[in-house]
């Protein structure tokens, strides 16, 4: 049984609705843009939200997913502005894009133990988001996923991750500290982009590559442990760090343009 696409889009009256007891599919849009829409309790039988199942519900304050959801899609609850807390099941394997991408009122949110992947832009510009903890089985966080979220205020990075994607916590500016894990081998472009508040970063020896803009405009970083076995650090990569000591580093590492450029002089 299930909600068919778009089945009450705009249907901007709407302030409550009883669930049908053995829902299982809520299809792509039901339930998009029901502005006044507060109240909603979903059956246990549910299994999938689909994509844009409830974008732009901006009076939803909490949610509860229950416990047999397997998939919520694209973008399912984004640009709920008034959404201060949810609940995801623990079998949760994956957050796909969007999902909560501008939940500005997003004030913390427990992941799942079992979750595998974080996708792009999951929760990029949720600004009040403040307490985040990676779960251990996280091995996949895309690009942007929590770019512009401004109140956190630490990051331990989950010990399978491998890389950390391009703009993946740019503009946390409130960002002070932070935790790499001993398996990382790539910081992508723009990863740390103007997280203003950022004083030490300690990378471990397993880290090889910084991309271009990595921690560009971290203006209040003022140590960087660099790995021994650094090959590649990209052009822009430090550039305006004006409280870091330019570094020395081995002969062998490519530097790219600007990558220490505004930096403190030795």
């Amino acid at each position: 049984m299930g909600i068919p696409t778009a089945c009450f889009y705009l249907c901007s009256s709407l302030n409550t609705i009883a669930l049908p007891k053995q829902l299982q599919l809520i299809d792509d849009g039901a339930f998009a843009a029901c502005t006044n829409l507060e109240d909603i309790v979903f059956p246990s039988t549910l299994q999938t939200i689909g994509e844009k199942a409830f974008v732009s519900c901006s009076r939803f304050r909490e949610i509860t997913i229950p416990a047999d959801v397997k998939m919520i899609k694209k973008g399912a609850f984004m640009d709920c502005t008034h959404l201060t807390r949810i609940t995801l099941p623990q079998t949760l394997y994956a957050i796909d894009d969007e999902t909560f991408r501008n939940c500005i009122s997003l004030e913390r949110i427990t992941l799942p133990k079992a979750l595998y992947r974080i996708g792009k832009q999951a929760f990029t510009n949720c600004q009040e988001l403040y307490a985040l903890q990676l779960t251990d089985n996280i091995h996949l966080i895309e690009a942007e996923a929590f770019m512009g979220c401004k109140k956190l205020y630490e990051i331990v990075l989950p010990p399978l991750l491998r890389a950390v994607s391009s703009g993946t916590f740019a503009s946390c500016s409130n960002l002070t500290k932070l935790t790499l894990n001993d398996q990382l081998k790539m910081i992508g472009d723009g990863a740390f982009y103007q997280c203003r508040q950022l004083r030490d970063v300690y990378m471990p020896d397993s880290v090889t590559t910084i991309g271009e803009d990595a921690f560009m405009e971290c203006s209040h970083l003022q140590r960087v442990r660099f790995s021994p076995n650094i090959e590649r650090i990209g052009a822009n990569a430090f550039r305006d760090c004006s409280s870091l000591p330019q570094p020395l580093l081995p002969n062998e590492t490519l530097i790219g343009k600007n990558a220490f450029k505004g930096c403190k002089r030795q």
